[in-house]
């Protein structure tokens, strides 16, 4: 490309691309880094070709007066693109390496940014940062040189330089002469010169020749396709648009079709489907708000969002960012240990934020700053946070019963004579409209305290203008024209006249004590108030009702400008309703608010529970829609039957019930203990036994003077009978193995494993103390489905400030010993997979996939766009791998449910030839994790080839039970080499000998003996040998087949040694398969 460019002449660009190869050749051992060879050719081809331009305007300048020049209509454009070309490649040689690199890579050769990334060892963000910063730089230096261009223009300028062809003649020619060099004999003239006017001086090396040759034949592959474009003689017609080059990934295939959902919004990549819809539906949502002409709505939410819905549809629009300058690369709800209320004016120009000390006002359609209004000397209270009907003003409240107004216009505060606690505590829950509100102008403000009274004073003055006298206030509002004011109160929601200070008309509530929320229309004309079983549409005048719109449990509700459209919003979706009407105008089923409790799949893998707020939904997989509703309260407690045909679940505080898959009807109802003698608890997780005849519940009571315990009751299934009740000490709450066999508590601020079969605890060594608050450390705390391993997050007590460093440990439940510990930003959600082989953690970025018999990872997938849950530190309130393992659900904080794809991205179908099985067998083997899974998606393209390869390479193991009798046998021989002899045997056998190991121990040995044993059993988890992955992964594999002659292969695996790795892997693998017949 750089030949060409710099030189514009083909023949000429085509021996300094040889020349540059002869160089490599030369030179290939100063290349020590395998990532910086294209930075390397690249140097070396603008130096090449500058030489040889050099070199050819001296011999035009003596051949000038001879020869005649030529000339074509286009020939002062081709010439001017020609400088302008040579110039970006000149500009782009002098940038330091850190630029010029990504450049290459991204634009150059057609690289994506995470492929450049893997390429240089750096990570996505260094890379996406890098080509900006450098493309601002060459923009810059290109400025300087007169050649102006934007970003985009000079994106595809840079573009339009990657190759698109390779000559063929012209790829054999340069394999030729690198040949040549290499071998010492002569080569083309015009290559050598200009390779020996780069190189001072030429020293052959022969040593790596061969591979060095290889080297040149696939770069010069890759690199010569520009050339064969210039071949083609000049058209008259105007040339081609500018393309991009196509990008072919290195390992991967070419990326499938953007996938949509039902609705025909796109998901992220990786992603099968979406349970609900991404439609009218914000993370953390705060605020609805219709635009100025009513055709859009805007929505505010904790993600640190404005996002834009176009009507009626809920398709999204646009979503502006909205920073704190503090630390532009902190959403606003993560620098705070809770969610502050990001707010829009009623215009939806202006939003506002309460920041650590100071208010913030932001352009709502740039995200800049407007103002920056320092309040550190404020106690303020930042759930309370508003502004006046007509925009002009913002209002804060302090702690100490100050209100604070300023002017949005110039951010300067506007002075009140409302201080000395006339502002109190008294319901300071979000949202503060509920007890203060102001009218449109700012002239007038409301109040209602703890001694049960309402007041409406003048602003700025603060004259007292009116005082009501009420038991309680649900929520008020002035009117429009600020004449009159509404109050929900006790026993009706009333209008008020604020001049005369009389009640104008009233509505009697049947139960105002559940009246929620009401909100004026834009005339003043109608209310809509809100409980909770009905939407009303009153006349102020008359308070009348006018009629009953469609219920949706709402509040925050907004009139469109014309009076004819009605918003609200519940958790984080956001309805519609046709005020003429009544009748709602969005229809999306499924969840308002983030599933954050449990979700489940049932056992057969085609349904899924999922609870959200007031409701909990049985997904059908297969239509991606609800197939049942149940409406109880639930919050984390679920699991399915055996069969698939019943779903147990908490209705209570002290309740478990179950129900009926088909049509949601409630079956059965367990009640535990805990409530006879102190109150009520929450039930924090369910489990069946094996059989399916025994229900557990964990459970924790609510109230912390009782000191915090947890409970564990039992019920006989098909009886409904109460069958134990025990209780344990701990902040935090039971944790208990899918099997039952194990369970976690804390104890004296340590964790405790504690084996219920054997009646024995175990305090867990190597974690950090609890603190003494911390009740919700281990409810993450997860167990394979066998009770094997136990997942434990790290104990940051400050995860909301440094989520990126919370990791997870992998504990052995027999030995309490550390298997392995994750790398940081991975102790978020997480979930074994149901075989027990992957652990699928989650971060705030990213989800990943570790190999459990390795400890290494197997699979990423990015989440870019996503919000994080209230936590900050991870994308995922929950997360759930299905029953198959081939995909997982995530539950979203925008009442999403995602499920994504687990397979390896190579499972394409496709023809695998006896070479390639071999190869592949040898990479089923290889330490590299990650590629081992590759090759087992390869291997899952040609099921049938694959199945019969694996049959006759996989061998059962042999029986080496008597020959381990034998070794533990020599342990106690006189001969201290033949002890020794014995024990580097055993240790050599690994998990082979360990169930015997554990034996002989039982039957208390010499204590020569028993003192091996155990040092014995302290190591025995290591890391598995190349064959011991081979066969692991193999047996893997032939589950995910499931033919009948995988099944033939997995019986005979079964049938070798008891304990070696691969044996229990396929008795298990054969166990699963039975069970989804």
């Amino acid at each position: 490309v750089s030949c060409a460019v710099v030189l514009g002449d083909v023949h000429a660009a085509e021996d300094a691309f040889q020349a540059t190869f002869l160089v490599l050749v030369r030179k290939a051992g100063c290349v020590r880094k395998r990532q910086s060879l294209g930075s390397f050719l690249y140097g070396v081809a603008y130096r090449t070709a500058s030489r040889a331009r050099v070199q050819a305007a001296e011999r035009r300048t003596r051949d000038r007066a001879t020869v005649p020049s030529s000339s074509r209509p286009d020939a002062l454009d081709e010439l001017s693109r020609a400088e302008a070309c040579a110039v970006l490649h000149e500009e782009m040689a002098r940038l330091p390496d850190k630029y010029r690199r990504p450049l290459i890579l991204c634009y150059l050769e057609g690289k994506t940014q995470e492929q450049a990334a893997r390429e240089m060892a750096w990570p996505k963000s260094s890379v996406s940062g890098r080509l900006k910063r450098g493309c601002e730089l060459l923009r810059q230096r290109l400025c300087r040189r007169g050649i102006a261009l934007s970003a985009s223009a000079l994106a595809l300028l840079i573009a339009d330089q990657s190759a698109r062809a390779v000559p063929a003649l012209l790829m054999l020619s340069t394999v030729r002469l690198a040949a040549q060099a290499l071998a010492g004999k002569a080569a083309a003239a015009a290559a050598v010169g200009m390779a020996g006017g780069v190189l001072k001086a030429v020293i052959a090396t022969r040593t790596g020749a061969l591979l060095t040759l290889l080297l040149v034949v696939g770069l010069a592959v890759a690199g010569a396709g520009v050339l064969a474009s210039q071949r083609e003689e000049p058209k008259p017609t105007a040339p081609p648009p500018v393309a991009r080059p196509v990008v072919q990934p290195k390992a991967e295939p070419v990326a499938a079709a953007v996938r949509n959902d039902q609705y025909g919004d796109p998901l992220p990549d990786g992603a099968l489907a979406r349970l609900g819809t991404v439609r009218l539906h914000h993370a953390h949502l705060c605020q609805v708000l219709f635009s100025a002409d009513g055709k859009t709505l805007l929505s505010t939410g904790g993600d640190n969002l404005i996002r834009r819905w176009e009507i009626p549809s809920g398709k999204l629009v646009g979503a502006q960012p909205i920073k704190l300058p503090d630390d532009p690369a902190t959403p606003l709800h993560f620098a705070f240990s809770y969610i502050p209320p990001l707010i829009l004016s009623p215009d939806g120009k202006t939003a506002a934020c309460v920041g650590p000390t100071d208010l913030y006002l932001f352009d709502a359609a740039t995200g800049k700053v407007l103002h920056r209004v320092p309040c550190q000397e404020k106690n303020i209270d930042r759930n309370f946070l508003i502004f006046t009907a007509g925009g002009k003003q913002v209002a804060l409240k302090t702690f100490s019963g100050e209100l604070l107004l300023f002017d949005v216009a110039t951010g300067q505060p506007i002075e009140t004579c409302l201080k000395d606690h006339q502002f109190s505590q008294y319901g300071l829950s979000y949202p503060a409209s509920r007890w203060t509100a102001v009218d449109r102008a700012g002239k007038q403000v409301a109040h209602y305290d703890y001694h049960k009274n309402l007041d409406i004073w003048e602003l700025p003055g603060g004259k007292h203008l009116l005082t009501i006298s009420i038991d309680y206030c649900h929520d008020m509002a002035f009117s429009p024209d600020g004449k009159r004011f509404v109050l929900i109160s006790t026993k009706d929601v009333a209008v008020w006249n604020i001049a005369s200070g009389q009640k104008e008309a009233a509505y009697p509530h049947p139960d105002s004590s559940d009246v929620w929320e009401l909100c004026f229309s834009p005339d003043g004309g109608q209310l809509v108030v809100s409980s909770h079983d009905s939407i009303l549409l009153l006349d102020t005048k008359t308070m009348k009702e006018v009629r009953r719109l469609a219920y949706k449990r709402c509040n925050g509700f907004q009139f469109s400008p014309d009076g004819k459209t009605l918003a609200g919003r519940n958790g984080n979706a956001i309805h519609l309703w046709n005020v003429a009407d009544g009748k709602p105008l969005d229809d999306f089923p499924g969840h308002d608010y983030s599933p954050r409790g449990r979700i489940v799949y049932s056992p057969d893998g085609k349904s899924l529970a999922s609870e959200g707020g007031p409701e909990t939904i049985l997904w059908d997989l297969e239509t991606k829609k609800p197939r049942t509703t149940i409406r109880p309260y639930w919050r984390k407690a679920f699991i399915f039957s055996a069969d698939g045909q019943t779903l147990f679940g908490d209705a209570d505080f002290h309740v478990v019930k179950a129900w009926r898959v088909a049509d949601g009807k409630e079956t059965a109802t367990f009640i535990t203990d805990f409530h006879t003698e102190q109150g009520e608890q929450d039930i924090t997780s369910l489990q069946l036994s094996p059989d399916g005849k025994r229900l557990t519940a964990c459970s924790q009571d609510r109230a912390p003077w009782t000191g915090r315990k947890n409970y564990l009751d039992s019920w006989d299934v098909a009886s409904g009978m109460h069958l134990a009740f025990t209780s344990w000490p701990g902040q935090s709450a039971l944790s208990l193995a899918p099997n039952g066999s194990y369970l976690t508590y804390s104890k004296d601020k340590n964790l405790v494993l504690y084996d219920l079969d054997k009646k024995q605890e175990r305090v867990l060594e190597g974690y950090p103390p609890l603190k003494d608050d911390d009740i919700t450390s281990l409810r993450a705390n997860v167990f394979t489905s066998d009770g094997a391993l136990l997942a434990i997050p790290s104990f940051n007590p400050d995860i909301r400030a440094h989520p990126a460093e919370e990791t997870v440990s992998l504990v052995e439940t027999a030995t309490g010993k550390l298997r392995f510990r994750l790398p940081p930003d991975t102790g978020a959600e997480n979930a074994f997979s149901p075989d027990g082989r992957y652990l699928l953690t989650t971060s705030s970025k990213e989800f990943r996939l570790w190999e459990l018999a390795t400890g290494k990872e197997v699979l990423r997938r990015p989440v870019d766009g996503l919000s994080r849950n209230q936590s900050g530190a991870a994308f995922a309130n929950y997360v759930a791998i299905a029953p198959d393992g081939r995909s997982a659900a995530t539950s979203l904080p925008n009442a999403n449910i995602l499920i994504w794809d687990l397979l390896p991205s190579s499972r394409r179908k496709g023809d695998l030839t006896a070479k390639d099985l071999e190869l592949l067998w040898a990479d089923l083997a290889g330490d590299d994790a990650a590629k081992a899974y590759y090759t087992g998606g390869r291997l899952l393209s040609a099921p049938e080839t694959a199945c019969a390869f694996l049959g006759k390479k996989l061998r059962p193991t042999a029986d080496e039970t008597k020959r381990i009798r034998d070794l533990i046998a020599a342990l106690d021989d006189d001969e201290f080499s033949t002890r020794e002899a014995a024990r580097k045997e055993l240790k050599n056998l690994g998990s082979v000998a360990e169930p015997q190991l554990r034996q002989t121990l039982d039957d208390k040995p010499p204590a020569e003996t028993r003192r091996i044993v155990k040092e014995l059993l302290d190591g025995v988890w290591t890391a598995p040998t190349a064959e011991e992955r081979r066969l692991i992964r193999a047996v893997w594999m032939l589950e995910q087949i499931g033919s009948a002659e995988a099944r033939t292969t997995l019986e005979r695996l079964a049938a070798g040694a008891a304990a070696a790795p691969h044996t229990r892997e396929a008795k298990s693998a054969l166990q699963r398969l039975k069970a989804k017949e």
